[in-house]
């Protein structure tokens, strides 16, 4: 966890800055769960992505079949267009 702190740290405030600006009338938990989701997204992804020759060829082969799938550009284009997605998402009332 020290070590997920110290790399994932500044980007993590950068996160709440983002969704505090982005979303000012949402509620604390929605909003905490909205944060942890993300962030869980973008460390899974980024960790996956670290190891992608480790990983079981059905798991890879399909990313690195895309053509340019693993530019960074790419890569944050994908997680940024989940997220929004994510955020945005409606919770249904119970």
């Amino acid at each position: 966890m020290q070590l997920i702190r110290m790399q994932m740290g500044p980007m993590i405030k950068r996160f709440d800055a983002a969704f505090d600006k982005a979303l000012p009338g949402m509620s604390g938990m929605d909003m905490a769960w909205r944060k942890m989701a993300c962030l869980g997204v973008v460390q899974h992804s980024l960790l996956t992505l670290s190891m992608m020759d480790e990983l079981p060829l059905h798991l890879r082969l399909p990313i690195k079949l895309l053509k340019g799938a693993l530019r960074p550009d790419k890569v944050l284009a994908q997680l940024v267009a989940f997220c929004a997605a994510g955020i945005r998402a409606q919770v249904p009332e119970s």
